[in-house]
């Protein structure tokens, strides 16, 4: 067994030049393992897939199915919740005369648009507007055009 045979991924230190290029893409290339210990997302390096030989790393393994933790909210998915009960004030039906007061609160809430800034957004809505219908008449003249080259007339 020569010395190179012996140095794993770990000893990158005592090796420079093309064999330490491609042993830190054997280190990037590690499949990683979920710590569920953890918990916190963050993957570590298997150090137990391979022997240290660059050209042994493997490049895909086998999915194998992942163990679902089980939640008291897991254990609930796929049921239908009961409805809340209500309160009294939401019980209670608004007439015509309420919602109307309600309705003028809330307009009286609206922030309205000066007249200059009406005016702005008119023209930039009509400019988008006639923007877009000049697209679409050219797109429909470029494939009616087309239609009719295709199938002759």
């Amino acid at each position: 067994m020569t010395e190179d045979q012996g140095k794993s991924l770990d000893d990158a230190e005592a090796t420079s030049g093309p064999e330490q290029s491609a042993i830190e893409r054997a280190r990037a290339a590690r499949p990683v393992r979920r710590t569920e210990a953890a918990g916190s997302g963050v993957d570590e390096p298997q150090d137990d897939i391979y022997s240290g030989d660059p050209a042994e790393v493997p490049t895909a393994r086998a999915a194998r199915p992942r163990k679902r933790a089980t939640s008291p909210s897991s254990a609930t998915k796929g049921r239908t919740t009961r409805a809340r009960p209500r309160s009294e004030a939401s019980q209670r039906r608004t007439g015509p005369v309420e919602f109307s007061r309600q309705s003028a609160a809330e307009l009286r809430k609206v922030i309205w648009p000066t007249g200059e800034q009406l005016r702005q957004y008119f023209i930039v809505v009509l400019i988008f507007v006639l923007f877009i219908i000049t697209f679409v008449g050219l797109l429909d003249l470029f494939f009616g055009w087309g239609l009719l080259k295709l199938l002759g007339n």
